[in-house]
């Protein structure tokens, strides 16, 4: 880098540089007067010439230019030394309007001379942001406390943003943010280095401090323990810890007792949920929240552990169950009535009873495949509405036997014998059999269930016939 010294007359050092100077570090004055007396040199050729390291001649460099006495063009990779007389007096002519205004920043900065563009970002939150005067000079003593008498303009310009986004507009409000400061300042410091951050707070973690406190009602022994919730994740944050403390406020656990209590009952909650995804084989069992949302509804129909449990093995054989299946299996269950472990069991025995029923009418009517949930709903129509018992279902079975579609005929047989007053076996076999003499069968009963026009479309004959008349 190049040192430009084309604003000095001489080298020498201004009166108003010196009376900075006067005020700083013994390292940063070293950098400032190497400049002076070279022409260029690289970072490294000035760290070891003042044996210093790199880092804290930038950070020296940098100082200077906020106090003024330099300008880092870092394109060009020079560093202008400026003339502070000649911009002083610049300033009294632009910028120092109102001198009591003036005279209270200078008061707040202390041993920081302001230049030309610390006094243009004050006159500029006054006239763009519209703020008042006591409001800018209660955020400048804001801004000293938070980020020291070095703070730069662009975060003075970002804190006063925030206040006008929160509607910290008038000198109370401005105050009273003042005062949050210095009564929350070294608690949010104890949360920061219990998160290994080693820094001051900004204003938007003392902004979040502040809701927590005065808006959401949470103490800091409250806060401090949801900090135990930070633990796993891998880049912890005071932003990170506002997702907790709103899930906590929802659900209205502000004192530290109500949130140990809560997170003891997640984790109990948690292994639960585990323990459910591992019924359904996934291959994660890292609990998300919506996982747990909804198991969390699971409870709330009235269901526990066992009957979640229970719903997760009536999903065996299948593809794929997740716990959408098993918030279908529990929603039917509730829908019967059925939210205890003792009741649901004697439930699926009713309906394995029912299917293996159905599997012995398949055998006998000489029907193969899978149990349908049509047949089965046939077969509790011929239980509950029809009121007959399996041995009088399954001789009907028996009757049907050889038809294309022998549950339907079932279902036709069946009709008719509760139409006959058949109430039992020794009835079924007695129609029966009167209905052989007669020279009656399955066949005869069977056409009772069409209309006089329906036979006729099913006789093979008639359809031979329109065939021919078709044709001619």
């Amino acid at each position: 880098m190049t040192f430009d010294l084309n604003n000095l007359d001489m080298v020498i050092v201004p009166k108003g540089a010196l009376r900075i100077l006067l005020h700083r570090d013994p390292l940063i004055i070293k950098v400032y007067l190497y400049g002076l007396l070279n022409s260029s040199a690289s970072q490294q050729e000035i760290s070891g010439a003042l044996g210093i390291d790199e880092g804290k001649i930038l950070s020296a460099f940098e100082s200077l230019q906020q106090d003024g006495l330099i300008e880092i063009d870092i394109k060009e990779k020079r560093i202008i030394y400026k003339n502070i007389s000649v911009q002083k007096e610049e300033l009294d002519h632009n910028i120092y309007t109102d001198q009591v205004f003036n005279s209270t920043l200078e008061q707040f900065f202390g041993d920081r001379v302001l230049n030309r563009s610390d006094y243009e970002t004050f006159y500029r939150l006054i006239d763009t942001y519209d703020m008042e005067k006591e409001v800018v000079l209660t955020l400048a003593e804001y801004c000293i406390k938070l980020y020291g008498n070095r703070v730069s303009s662009g975060q003075i310009m970002k804190t006063a943003a925030l206040w006008k986004d929160e509607g910290i507009d008038t000198r109370e409000k401005a105050n009273r943010r003042l005062a949050s400061y210095s009564k929350y300042y070294a608690e949010i410091k104890e949360l920061l280095t219990m998160l290994s951050i080693k820094r001051a707070p900004t204003e938007q973690e003392m902004s979040l401090y502040e809701k927590w406190v005065e808006t959401w009602g949470f103490s800091f022994s409250g806060i401090k323990k949801a900090m135990d919730a930070t633990t796993g994740a891998r880049n912890p944050s005071l932003k990170y810890l506002d997702g907790i403390l709103k899930n906590l406020y929802q659900n209205g656990k502000l004192s530290a007792k109500d949130i140990e209590d809560y997170f003891t009952l997640n984790e109990k909650l948690d292994d639960n949920i585990k323990e459910v995804l591992r019924e359904l084989s996934y291959s994660s069992l890292a609990v998300s929240s919506v996982q747990r949302e909804k198991y969390l509804s699971f409870l709330e129909q009235g269901f526990t552990q066992k009957e979640i449990l229970l719903a997760c093995r009536q999903g065996k054989g299948r593809n794929r169950i997740d716990l959408e299946y098993v918030g279908t299996v529990l929603g039917g269950w509730k829908m019967l009535g059925l939210t205890r472990e003792k009741d649901i069991l004697d439930y699926l025995e009713q309906e394995n009873r029912k299917t293996d029923t159905v599997k012995e009418i398949y055998r006998i009517v000489g029907k193969t495949g899978t149990v349908s949930k049509t047949d089965v709903n046939l077969y509790n129509r011929f239980r509950d509405e029809l009121d007959y018992y399996d041995d009088v279902i399954l001789y009907a079975a028996e009757c049907a036997k050889g038809y294309a579609t022998p549950l339907r005929s079932m279902n036709t047989i069946l009709t008719r014998w509760k139409q006959a007053g058949v109430r039992n076996l020794s009835d079924a076999k007695r129609y029966s059999q009167k209905n052989t003499r007669t020279g009656k069968n399955i066949s005869d009963i069977m056409e009772h269930d069409y209309s006089s026009e329906q036979r006729k479309m099913n006789d093979p004959r008639q359809r031979f016939k329109e065939r021919e008349d078709n044709n001619e």
